[in-house]
């Protein structure tokens, strides 16, 4: 009885260190993967940090160059020249004709249309004139 005993109790004692032995493999593992995240959530901040610097670098730029505009007074105005104001009419003369082009096609489409459900519309009257009163009861 007492080797049994000593059998049981070494057998007890093997289970316990092969627990022992996947619990530190987990805990390795878990570790791991911990300092994994942290590596990710630092790089993730550090890309943030340099996004937002070059988000407020690019904004310097553009200010800068207004003001560098603004100085040289290279800021887009209305020239008020002969030519200049004839382009423009010949521009707004142009962009008329193209929408008035369009308008004309548009109402074309619309009165051909009409005249289609006009001309249905005329058929099925007379159809339903030339149908016996008892077939439509």
């Amino acid at each position: 009885q007492e080797r049994q005993l000593a059998v049981l109790r070494l057998k007890r004692e093997q289970l316990r260190v092969k627990k022992d032995r996947e619990m530190d493999a987990a805990a390795m593992v878990f570790g791991a993967a911990r300092a994994q995240d942290l590596k990710v959530e630092e790089a993730r901040q550090h890309q943030m940090f340099l996004a937002k610097q070059r988000i407020l670098a690019r904004k310097q730029r553009m200010k800068e160059k207004v003001e560098k505009e603004e100085e040289e007074g290279s800021l887009a105005e209305i020239p008020s020249s002969v030519e200049a104001t004839g382009q423009l009419r010949d521009s707004i003369i142009e962009l008329m004709e193209q929408t008035h082009s369009r308008e004309r096609e548009l109402f074309m489409d619309i009165v051909q249309k009409v005249s289609n459900l006009e001309v249905l519309s005329r058929e099925e009257l007379s159809a339903i004139k030339s149908t016996p009163h008892d077939e439509i009861a």
